[in-house]
């Protein structure tokens, strides 16, 4: 009875994590990535809306509170950024860095078809 008991305990634990993407978070690949912080909504709908020019509309976003995303200039793929600690109060700490080149290190882990960047660190490319 008991050991019954503890399978069911065990099981539902596991179920409650692979459904809640943990178990993902989990193993996420831990990544360096060289690239510029862009406005995700602009840059999914065109991908030329990144850059000097369009810095202003950026940050405008930003500030607003729309999701950021890195471009890495090594391979063009574009990462959601994530991480509670950067993206709270409408991007407050992103802010200095949007339209900037920097190199944010992080967990990438896939979602929806997205790849999805949880920020461990942020600095100015050098």
């Amino acid at each position: 009875m008991k050991r019954n008991v503890w399978i069911a305990i065990v099981v539902s634990l596991v179920v409650g994590l692979v459904t809640t993407g943990s178990v993902s978070r989990l193993f996420a690949q831990e990544v360096t990535i060289l690239g510029e912080i862009v406005d995700w909504n602009c840059y999914k709908k065109d991908a030329k809306n990144k850059g000097a020019a369009h810095r202003a509309c950026a940050l405008n976003c930003a500030k607003a509170g729309a999701p950021l995303g890195i471009v890495d200039e090594k391979t063009g793929e574009v990462y959601k950024l994530a991480g509670e600690a950067w993206t709270a109060n409408k991007n407050e700490k992103l802010i200095p860095f949007v339209a900037e080149r920097v190199t944010v290190k992080g967990k990438v882990e896939e979602k929806g078809g997205e790849k999805i960047l949880t920020i461990l660190s942020v600095e100015k490319a050098k």
